[in-house]
């Protein structure tokens, strides 16, 4: 339950990355109410065994900044903020009073569709974890 509902929260972040109809990732679409389906695709390796996960979601993004997913039957608010110079959006989801944060990348963008990317490596107790997620956006509305 608790990998479904990290599924969700990363996929509300890329969401929130979304450019439509612009070409410069300089400016951001979720600056206009918008609803979104998100496919995120995660492969987590670890110890040499790999396992990836596609979760299918429909995002909304608000202009204040916060937003909505759900996937499953399941729907979580989620606060989003765009850093211009890095070209990345930053995702919050709280769960159960846990923080999870996530900085996305563009790394394509359309008019009614974009990708972002997220990356992470780390060790604890002599394994190392790698975790690539890629999210797919397109526009609903």
């Amino acid at each position: 339950m608790k990998r479904k509902i990290f599924s969700i929260a990363v996929s509300a972040f890329v969401l929130a990355l979304i450019i439509s109809s612009c070409t410069s990732p300089n400016k951001v679409l979720v600056k206009k109410d918008g609803n979104w389906t998100a496919i995120t695709t995660t492969k987590t390796t670890a110890g040499g065994v790999s396992v990836t996960t596609v979760d299918t979601s429909t995002m909304n993004f608000k202009d204040d900044g916060t937003g909505t997913i759900a996937s499953g039957g399941l729907t979580l608010n989620f606060n989003w903020t765009w850093d211009k110079k890095d070209k990345k959006i930053e995702f919050t989801i709280t769960i159960a009073g846990v923080p999870y944060i996530k900085d996305y990348t563009v790394t394509e963008k359309k008019a009614k569709s974009e990708k972002w990317s997220y990356s992470k490596t780390e060790t604890t107790s002599g394994v190392t974890t790698v975790t690539d997620e890629q999210v797919s956006l397109t526009r609903m509305d």
